[in-house]
C-alpha cells in the first residue's frame, strides 16, 4: 500500500494502484458533499501526482476532462470519468510500447487489472441481423469496442495475424467460446469443419469473465443461449476488417471517444 504522507522521493506506482488512487479521487469530486478525511486524502493524491510521472500525467488529464465537463454546464459524472481516466491510462501505457514488444502475458496483467462502468459502456450497445460491433475508441496501436450478439448469432472461425492480441470480456449474458492451438494457416475446407464444432467444444463464460486471444490463434465465439450477449473487447494490433461495425449511412452511430 502507498503511504499518501510520504511523498518526499519519486515513486512509481503500478497500473492498478493508480487505477485505485484516480477512482478515489474522482469519487471524491464528483459527490456532493464530502467529509473533511476526505478531503484530505483527496489532497493527498494531488500532492502525490507530482512525485509520479504516469499518475501526474493521468490527474492531469482527468482535470482537464472535468474542468471541461464544468464549463460546459455539466456536472462531472463518476462513471464517465473513471471509465474515461482508464481509457487513457491505457492508452499512454500502450503509446509507449511496440505491438509486437507486447507479451501476452503483459497484456492479461495489463487488461486484468480494468473493468469499465457500466453505465459508461450501455450507451454503444446496438444490435443488428447480425452480431453487431461498436467502437469505443481507437488509437494506432490498440481500440476497444463493444459486440451485441443476439441469440444464435455467431462469428465464423478466424484469427488476428502475428501482431495482434485480443482480450474479451463477458459484460452480460453467456459466451460461447472455442480456442485452438495457435497454427498459422487453416484453408477455407478446413475452417468449415471446425466451425460446425463450436456447440460440442466451446467453453462457456458468463458476465465478469475473460477471454484472451494469442497472435495467430483461431477461434471462434458467438451466442448459443436464448439470451442477448453483450461482450467487450480490448485488441491491440489490427483492428476487425468486416461487414459487422455498427454504421448508419456510412457513418458510425456513436463517434469513438476522442482524447
Amino acid at each position: 500500500m502507498i503511504n499518501l504522507k510520504n511523498t518526499k522521493d519519486e515513486v512509481s506506482i503500478v497500473q492498478k494502484e493508480r487505477l485505485k488512487l484516480i477512482e478515489y479521487y474522482l469519487r471524491t469530486i464528483t459527490k456532493e458533499s464530502v467529509s473533511e478525511a476526505e478531503a484530505q486524502k483527496a489532497l493527498a493524491i494531488q500532492e502525490l501526482s507530482l512525485y509520479d510521472q504516469d499518475l501526474g500525467w493521468l490527474f492531469d488529464r482527468v482535470n482537464e476532462l472535468s474542468d471541461k465537463e464544468l464549463m460546459q454546464g455539466n456536472i462531472p459524472d463518476f462513471d464517465f470519468l473513471f471509465s474515461w481516466a482508464i481509457l487513457r491510462d491505457l492508452t499512454h501505457m500502450f503509446e509507449q510500447q511496440e505491438v509486437g514488444n507486447i507479451s501476452m502475458g503483459t497484456f492479461r496483467d495489463t487488461i486484468e487489472n480494468i473493468s469499465l462502468k457500466w453505465n459508461f459502456v450501455e450507451k454503444y450497445i446496438s444490435f443488428g441481423e447480425d452480431f453487431a460491433r461498436t467502437l469505443i475508441h481507437q488509437e494506432s496501436n490498440w481500440m476497444v469496442y463493444l459486440v451485441c450478439w443476439r441469440p444464435g448469432q455467431c462469428s465464423p472461425l478466424h484469427q488476428h495475424g502475428e501482431e495482434t492480441l485480443d482480450a474479451i470480456y463477458v459484460c452480460r449474458g453467456t459466451l460461447s467460446h472455442r480456442l485452438l492451438e495457435p497454427i498459422q494457416y487453416l484453408s477455407e475446407e478446413q475452417k468449415i469443419a471446425e466451425e460446425a464444432k463450436l456447440k460440442e467444444q466451446s467453453q462457456q463464460f458468463i458476465a465478469g469473465d475473460r477471454v484472451f486471444v494469442n497472435r495467430c490463434q483461431y477461434h471462434q465465439l458467438g451466442n448459443l443461449s436464448d439470451e442477448d450477449l453483450v461482450t467487450l473487447h480490448f485488441r491491440v494490433g489490427t483492428p476487425p476488417d468486416d461487414k459487422n461495425w455498427v454504421e448508419e449511412n456510412g457513418v458510425q452511430t456513436i463517434q469513438p471517444i476522442v482524447f
